[in-house]
């Protein structure tokens, strides 16, 4: 294989005294620094050297922090990429999240012990992807997608303009208050995450049913607040996935795709690790998709090994993946959901977790999970019918609370918006079991 090569960091910044911190600060890392003023000679540097880890300011004349990780991730997409700035920019920051790909956030005046611990972590991540060809050719795939994004992207922004004007419009009422308030920091992440995609009820179920189950467990109250927010971020990850990977079920992936799909986990936990507050949700949904029996992703950890919130939010994620239709080829009934999440304890889930959803899960949905359902289409409605579910439009506005029972005028205006929208609805109803 060869002598291993020294890791190479590269640290940006016009300020002749920061990059001198940044250089002694590293000191004791077994790495080389290398340093430039501006990102147009650290683009002139990276065309001839590779880089492992890219250090870099927001602010500096003629190109930007975030301008220069577009630059630099065309060049080597591998590279680990860190923002170091000293200010609180909320639409620079996303910029460089969505085009420079960084997968680390610090702030200046940073602590030396902190810096070096990111940096080494960033070598670490950086190396596993050069060493792991599998990983480099699933890389230089989504690479060539997010290079057909970006060159597409002009055509792309007027069908997302309104769910980009939601979220700034959020963010602009958000930053005001912001003083960096944890549980609006994990809204603001899950919401970005999101786009373009709205779940907010199934959101809202998820998070009510794990801490449920939580409680049935008895956890402590920080043990709760961790699994909320672990419930409401465990799709974190999948904003730095190839964009329509995610609106495919698992079973519809293909080996490649499904080996993309596993490092979620990963990018979630990489992007929360710097915020102290949410380490112990990082490690929660870092460890969500490892199974029981020991052969889940992305650590293959097994029985104890795993958190205990970890296990909730992998049955309570399944179950209404299931009734999505994200887990497999087409939704399920609830019936066929729980049956299915029994059925696999002690393989990919955790007995005891199995048992406080069986028992939770009743009052929860406050329905009889046992329950038969009927897909049934519109013009088939008739008045007395009770809805097993809640009605949705496809984007996930709610329009009817599943237990409404239909009568004449409701179902004439089901019928009317499918006609309007043009669109068939999938509405499911309550019918007696037959046996």
């Amino acid at each position: 294989m060869g002598d291993v090569v020294k890791a190479v960091v590269l640290a940006v910044d016009n300020e002749q005294n920061v990059l001198s911190a940044i250089t002694r600060t590293l000191r004791s890392i077994d790495a080389e620094v290398v340093t430039a003023s501006c990102g147009a000679d650290a683009l002139k540097m990276m065309a001839n050297k590779a880089v492992d880890v890219i250090l870099t300011d927001m602010r500096m004349p003629g190109m930007s922090g975030a301008e220069f990780l577009i630059e630099a991730k065309k060049l080597q997409p591998n590279t680990q990429r860190i923002l170091l700035t000293g200010f609180a920019d909320i639409e620079s920051t996303i910029d460089a999240i969505n085009g420079g790909g960084i997968s680390n956030y610090l702030t200046k005046p940073w602590q030396g012990e902190h810096l070096r611990e990111v940096v080494a972590r960033a070598i670490r991540v950086a190396r596993l992807e050069v060493e792991n060809g599998n990983l480099v050719k699933v890389n230089e795939q989504q690479n060539q997608m997010l290079t057909e994004l970006n060159a597409a992207l002009e055509a792309k922004v007027e069908t997302r303009t309104h769910e980009l004007e939601a979220a700034n419009a959020m963010l602009s009422e958000t930053v005001q208050q912001l003083e960096l308030s944890y549980e609006t920091m994990v809204d603001l992440l899950a919401n970005l995450s999101a786009l373009p995609h709205h779940e907010s009820e199934s959101t809202r179920k998820k998070i009510e049913l794990a801490v449920g189950i939580g409680k049935e467990l008895k956890l402590d109250d920080q043990a709760l607040t961790n699994l909320r927010r672990a419930t409401r971020l465990h799709r974190l990850g999948w904003c730095a996935l190839p964009q329509g990977l995610t609106s495919k079920s698992l079973t519809q992936m293909s080996a490649q795709e499904l080996e993309q799909f596993k490092h979620h986990p990963l990018f979630a936990e990489s992007l929360l690790l710097n915020v102290p507050e949410l380490s112990a949700v990082a490690k929660i949904i870092k460890s969500q998709h490892e199974t029981f029996e020991g052969s889940g992703f992305p650590e293959r950890i097994a029985t104890e090994g795993i958190p205990l919130a970890s296990k909730i939010v992998a049955v309570v994620r399944d179950y209404y993946d299931a009734l999505s239709g994200r887990w497999r080829d087409g939704a399920v009934t609830g019936a066929v959901a729980y049956k299915e999440i029994l059925s696999l304890s002690a393989k990919a889930y955790d007995p005891q977790v199995v048992a406080a959803f069986k028992k939770v899960l009743p009052t929860h949905e406050k329905v009889n999970v046992q329950a038969l359902e009927a897909l049934i289409e519109a013009r088939m409605l008739q008045p007395g019918m009770e809805l097993a579910r809640d009605l949705t439009t496809e984007r996930g506005a709610l329009l009817l609370n599943k237990g409404r029972v239909l009568t004449e005028s409701v179902i004439n205006t089901i019928v009317n918006l499918e006609q309007q929208i043009e669109k068939k609805l999938t509405i499911y109803v309550k019918r007696k079991d037959p046996s």
